[in-house]
């Protein structure tokens, strides 16, 4: 699969967002010594359920326990106040895709409530 059709990502996770003093974002592992960063290699036309299914496999999210979410800064706004960009739809997928070797997949993972999960 590696031809000018595909592409390798940078993902990195458990991360969390912030808001320094200067009103820039940036992103942290959670955990001590916890952080990872693994590469996935895709379709440069994979679909937003294709990647978040991607990822959760690689990563071996058990989703009845986490809620996944996949972020990323967008690498030239990194000087002004621009909140990290969810991906939650193709749209972001297909831009994402055309910025991943500028920036990382972001991968934050929270618990799910206890009812919820039942």
């Amino acid at each position: 699969m590696d031809n000018v059709d595909t592409v390798w990502i940078l993902v990195c996770y458990p991360v969390e967002f912030e808001q320094n003093v200067e009103d820039t974002w940036t992103w942290k592992y959670v955990g001590k010594g916890q952080g990872k960063t693994t590469p996935i290699h895709v379709s440069r036309s994979i679909c937003f359920a294709k990647l978040y299914n991607k990822v959760k496999e690689v990563l071996k999210v058990d989703s009845s326990l986490y809620e996944m979410e996949m972020a990323y800064l967008v690498p030239e706004m990194s000087k002004v106040p621009t909140a990290p960009t969810v991906i939650n739809c193709h749209n972001n997928v297909k831009y994402f895709v055309s910025i991943c070797k500028e920036t990382y997949l972001c991968v934050t993972l929270s618990k799910k409530d206890a009812q919820e999960s039942r």
